[in-house]
């Protein structure tokens, strides 16, 4: 699960961060790894919501 992201710009690594996909970008000029939007600094994604879950025995 390795991929690429050196030449990409902001816009197209935070479509990839819409679906759902996880972005790592790695700033070689300052040696920082940031984990999330790029543009945000190291502020993670904010969870996805939770879906309803049905009782087991409902139909």
């Amino acid at each position: 699960m390795t991929s690429l992201l050196e030449g990409r710009t902001i816009a197209e690594v935070d479509r990839l961060l819409d679906t759902g996909a996880t972005v790592i970008v790695i700033d070689h000029d300052t040696d920082l790894i940031r984990s999330g939007r790029s543009t945000e600094g190291t502020r993670q994604r904010p969870p996805a919501p939770k879906l309803p879950v049905a009782h087991p025995y409902q139909v």
